[in-house]
């Protein structure tokens, strides 16, 4: 079944390439036929593949509003998958940072928060933690102050923020978040 899951996704990329080619290459249907395609590979496991397709999304993504975001979502997508195949180093997201601050302002929070979370995650995988630590309070911090609703956020970088605490040795302040999140799993599964 996977087998043929995959020839089909192939037949569906090859038939949407060729449609996106006659738009030209930097147009944003094609690059968001790329960023599909990428989350199809990504989610196969064929992390290589998903990180160069990002990259000709990110690459090819023109200055105009709907670009930036595509391109930050490439960015943020290549940072992921780093993570994911152990090369955090690559993926310290700071370049994303910047990329973000570009963005308009009433569209930068949550690819803001996101950037900030990879960042603070790749600085615990690079036995940086009390870097990830102020960075993952940082973004915290941002969140509290946000008028856009971002509570789902808030819980990652509190998990995440957890695990930098964790890494440092401070079990103790890292405890009651990890609790906090145990507490609204449980109020989720028993509404659900």
């Amino acid at each position: 079944m996977d087998g043929q899951c995959c020839s089909r996704r192939g037949e569906a990329w090859d038939c949407s390439t060729d449609d996106a080619g006659a738009l030209g290459e930097r147009h944003p249907l094609t690059l968001e036929i790329r960023q599909f395609h990428g989350r199809a590979l990504a989610d196969e496991g064929r992390s290589e593949e998903a990180i160069r397709e990002f990259r000709t999304v990110a690459d090819g993504a023109d200055d105009y509003r709907q670009g930036r975001i595509a391109r930050f979502y490439a960015l943020s997508c290549i940072a992921a998958q780093l993570c994911m195949m152990g090369r955090a180093e690559e993926a310290e997201a700071r370049k994303f940072l910047e990329e973000v601050d570009r963005m308009p302002v009433g569209l930068r929070v949550y690819p803001r928060l996101s950037a900030l979370n990879s960042v603070g995650k790749a600085l615990v995988d690079q036995d940086r933690p009390a870097e990830a630590e102020e960075t993952l309070r940082a973004a915290l911090a941002e969140s509290a102050t946000s008028t856009v609703q971002v509570g789902n956020f808030q819980r990652i970088l509190d998990v995440n923020l957890a695990s930098a605490l964790t890494a440092q040795g401070r079990h103790t302040e890292a405890h009651p978040r990890v609790v906090r999140l145990r507490a609204l799993l449980a109020e989720t599964s028993v509404a659900a």
